[in-house]
């Protein structure tokens, strides 16, 4: 049940990050836990190439993550 709450969240912030972009491919840098490298990597290649993206993922701990967006991580 955690898994999905957290695919839920990783999702819907993954599309709100998209909009309509001047360019032809758009980068869009996602933070997930470590748990969620299966569930991601099964996803990116599909929506990369519905949403014409192209999906950077930072895998790791939370503690690791929260500290990388505190401290300004590309976004």
């Amino acid at each position: 049940m955690k898994k999905w709450v957290g695919l839920s969240f990783v999702i819907s912030i993954v599309l709100t990050g998209c909009g309509s972009a001047s360019s032809s491919t758009e980068e869009i840098h996602v933070m997930a836990a470590a748990s969620l490298t299966d569930a991601l990597g099964e996803i990116q290649e599909l929506y990369e190439k519905e949403e014409n993206v192209k999906l950077v993922i930072n895998y790791g701990s939370s503690g690791k993550l929260r500290e990388q967006i505190t401290q300004g991580a590309p976004s």
